[in-house]
């Protein structure tokens, strides 16, 4: 639910201020007093999205890096106007549905509409050759 501060957003957002143009680099924080610490240390860079205008103002976003599933705002096809990528430790890749038999439909119509959501995926470890 954009509460936390950590993963593989966290260092790339880090990076990404020091090295980057500032100005447009923004992270979702939902929890109000994080926020407010998180500001003090780093500067004005964090948004929320509990609110319509929080919600606006992400949805205007060309870009989006995610963690997991859990993307700013919920919805689908999330992807249409603007490039989303999902930082992924791996894991979810073989579970996202390419590697499992015998899925029920409503779970296969759950991970194509998942799917909508996400323009490229990069992963911290190696590929998976084959699922098992």
């Amino acid at each position: 639910h954009n509460k936390d501060f950590n993963d593989n957003t966290k260092y790339l957002f880090e990076y990404l201020i020091k090295n980057e143009s500032k100005k447009k680099i923004r992270y979702i924080i939902n929890d109000e007093n994080k926020r407010k610490e998180l500001i003090n240390r780093y500067g004005n860079y964090f948004v929320e999205t509990n609110s319509f205008a929080g919600k606006m103002y992400v949805l205007r976003a060309y870009l989006w890096f995610t963690n997991s599933f859990e993307f700013p705002v919920n919805g689908a096809f999330l992807s249409f106007r603007r490039k989303v990528i999902q930082l992924t430790h791996g894991a979810p890749i073989k579970n996202a549905g390419l590697c499992e038999n015998d899925i029920s439909l409503v779970k296969r119509i759950y991970y194509a509409l998942l799917r909508t959501n996400i323009s490229y995926v990069l992963s911290t470890i190696a590929s998976y050759s084959s699922c098992k």
